[in-house]
C-alpha cells in the first residue's frame, strides 16, 4: 500500500517546502563494487608449492530478500605441468556455519602455473563471508595444505543526509493495517532493525514513465545513526496517479532523498503513535546499503505506547 506522512507532519513540513527550492527524484542506485581477487598459497605435505584465489563480485539481493555477495570461482595452480589433484572448497557463512562442500579428485593441466582448476561455490551471504581452499596432489601419502580468503571489504556503502518522517498503523493506507506495496522480508510492515530483520521503510516513487518505478529498488537497506536500526525498503510513500509531483519523491533540495519509516504503533494510542512520527521528524544521516555489525538498538519504532527517541 502508499504510505503518506501524516497530516500534521505534513504540515510542520509545509514552512520548509515553500522557504526552499524542491528537487525531483531519490538518489541514484546503489552501484554494486566491482569485481576483486584474493589471493593466497600454502606448501602441502609433499613440499608442493600450491596458489590459490577467489574471484568475488558486489552484494545484491536475492529472491529471498537476503543480501549476497556473488563468488565467481575459487581457483587453485601450481609450477607442474599436469598433476592429479585433491581438492575441496569450502564456503562458510559470516558466523562460521559451514554452506557448502566441493570435494574433486581430478588430474588437471596447470601449464607450469600458467593455468587455475576452479570451481564455483555457491554465493553466500554478504558480510565477512569466507571459503577456504585445499589442496594437494592425488595419492602420493602427504597431507593437502589449505588457505582461507575472507570477502573483502566493500565500499559500496553511501552516506547521505535524508529528510525522515514516519508512518503509523493508524494513517497507513489504509489506515489501521500495516498493510505495505513491495513486500521484500516482511509480508506487512514489520521488523526488528537488525540487519537480518530491518524495518520496512516507505521511499518516493514515480508513474510518469507509464510503469511504476521506486527511487530506491525494493530491498535496498539503509542504516540511520539516531535510531540505531536498520531499514529495508518495501513500501511507497505518495498516493494518487502522479506521485512523482508529490512527497516523498520530491524532498527539499538540502537533502538527498525522504524516507518514510515504519513507525508501527500497535499497541498504543493514535496519539502516542503521532507523537513519536513527529519526534523522528527531521533531517538526518543515513548510510544506504550498510553492512552487517552497525550498533542496534532492535525493536520497534513505537510499540505499546513508546517511542525510540
Amino acid at each position: 500500500m502508499h504510505a503518506l506522512p501524516s497530516t500534521s507532519r505534513l504540515l510542520i513540513l509545509a514552512a520548509g517546502i515553500i522557504a526552499a527550492a524542491l528537487v525531483v527524484g531519490g538518489a541514484a542506485p546503489v552501484v554494486h563494487a566491482a569485481g576483486t581477487t584474493t589471493t593466497a598459497s600454502c606448501i602441502d605435505g609433499g613440499g608442493i608449492t600450491w596458489r590459490t584465489k577467489v574471484v568475488w563480485g558486489g552484494r545484491y539481493t536475492a529472491s529471498d530478500g537476503v543480501q549476497k555477495v556473488s563468488v565467481g570461482v575459487a581457483g587453485w595452480t601450481t609450477n607442474a605441468r599436469t598433476m592429479a589433484t585433491d581438492s575441496t572448497v569450502k564456503t562458510y557463512s559470516r558466523a562460521g556455519s559451514r554452506l557448502q562442500t566441493l570435494n574433486r579428485t581430478a588430474p588437471f593441466m596447470y601449464a607450469s602455473g600458467a593455468a587455475y582448476d576452479s570451481r564455483n561455490p555457491l554465493n553466500p551471504p554478504a558480510g565477512a563471508a569466507k571459503i577456504t581452499i585445499s589442496v594437494g596432489k592425488d595419492n602420493d601419502g602427504f597431507g593437502n595444505c589449505r588457505t582461507t580468503h575472507i570477502q573483502p571489504t566493500e565500499s559500496t556503502e553511501t552516506g547521505i543526509t535524508a529528510y525522515v518522517t514516519g508512518y503509523t498503523y493508524f494513517d497507513n493506507t489504509p489506515p489501521g493495517s500495516a498493510a505495505i506495496s513491495n513486500p521484500v522480508l516482511h509480508s506487512q510492515a514489520g521488523g526488528t532493525g537488525t540487519y537480518e530483520d530491518p524495518i520496512t521503510v516507505a521511499v518516493g516513487h514515480s508513474r510518469a514513465s507509464g510503469r511504476d518505478v521506486l527511487d530506491y529498488p525494493a530491498g535496498t537497506r539503509f542504516y540511520m545513526h539516531y535510531l540505531k536500526r536498520y531499514f529495508i525498503v518495501e513500501d511507497t510513500c505518495g498516493d494518487g496517479s502522479f506521485p512523482e509531483t508529490g512527497p516523498c519523491h520530491v524532498h527539499p533540495s538540502n537533502v538527498s532523498a525522504w524516507l518514510d519509516i515504519w513507525v508501527d504503533g500497535q499497541g498504543g494510542s493514535e496519539s502516542s503513535a503521532t507523537s513519536c512520527a513527529e519526534r523522528i521528524t527531521g533531517n538526518q544521516p543515513v548510510i544506504i546499503n550498510p553492512g552487517p555489525g552497525l550498533t542496534v538498538t532492535a525493536g520497534p519504532v513505537s510499540k505499546n505506547g513508546t517511542c525510540a527517541i
